[in-house]
């Protein structure tokens, strides 16, 4: 998620998420050297969660991406971002959006599986980038 500020003298907001990178990633070093540098000096200079949890059943990544930018538990029987009535009433794009910002969302997977288009719209980002609207050939999971 990119959120940015419209000019207005506030920060700019950027959140990754990244699936299956454990915290430990982040700091571990071989030879002296950090192994994910960039991310390692990401992690001293913002505000940075080693440790969080999600229960996660049926969506996996979608029940994260739920959780993060909605601030909801997962589903039991149904991953709650293919429910078309579900209006995301905990959105933070939403709340920031009110205050000034733009939201942008990117994504390594189509947006049409588990329909992250009409999801990610209905949580208020103003753009969805996919591999698809990048025009990049998509890897694994999730084909157009």
């Amino acid at each position: 998620m990119t959120l940015t500020n419209s000019g207005v003298n506030r920060p700019n907001i950027i959140l990754i998420q990244f699936e299956s990178l454990d915290a430990h990633i982040i700091n571990a070093s071989y030879n002296g050297r950090y192994i994910a540098s960039y991310l390692h000096s990401l992690s001293e200079k913002t505000v940075y969660f080693p440790f969080t949890l999600c229960y996660r059943n049926l969506g996996g990544t979608s029940d994260c991406e739920m959780a993060v930018n909605n601030s909801v538990e997962p589903l039991l029987s149904y991953p709650i971002i293919m429910d078309r009535s579900y209006t995301y009433p905990n959105s933070v794009v939403k709340v920031l959006k009110k205050n000034g910002y733009r939201a942008e969302a990117f994504h390594g997977v189509t947006g049409k599986f588990y329909r992250r288009l009409a999801a990610y719209s209905a949580m208020g980002y103003d753009n969805f980038f996919d591999p698809v609207k990048m025009k990049l050939s998509e890897k694994g999971w999730g084909g157009t």
